[in-house]
């Protein structure tokens, strides 16, 4: 293990709701090991960036309902391949190599994996704070 894996693996937050045990495969243990705490560690850079977006790029989100919120979450996140590489980068830049290994492997799996995850991220972080405003 290089000097910058063992510096990441040591940033992570420890998620202690994980249970291995409940893991069935290889790709549902990487999710809980890896992806969560990655997720959980970006989270404050990921809300940043994807206010920076509404604001740079359509400037619409925070006068629209709960529900036209949700739906421009899902689409900024599934439709803007432009947005959606950059938050890649922000998450995927954040793995150790052996972990790089295996997201190669899978990335097709794990890249809609991370696609849900970051919109039901983003839709709790930004909808739950602003619910009290619609």
């Amino acid at each position: 293990m290089t000097d910058r894996d063992t510096a990441l693996l040591q940033l992570r937050p420890q998620i202690p709701t994980i249970k291995d045990a409940l893991a069935t495969s290889p790709i549902e243990m990487f999710h809980h090991r890896s992806l969560r705490p990655v997720l959980k560690l970006q989270n404050d850079l990921l809300v940043q960036a994807f206010l920076r977006y509404t604001k740079k790029y359509k400037g619409v989100f925070q006068q629209s309902s709960r529900q036209q919120k949700q739906a421009y979450i899902e689409r900024a996140v599934q439709k803007d391949l432009r947005f959606r590489e950059w938050m890649m980068g922000l998450i995927v830049g954040q793995f150790s190599m052996e972990e790089w290994d295996f997201y190669s492997q899978h990335e097709a799996e794990l890249r809609k994996r991370i696609s849900r995850m970051l919109i039901q991220r983003l839709v709790d972080q930004l909808l739950d704070k602003s619910a009290s405003k619609d």
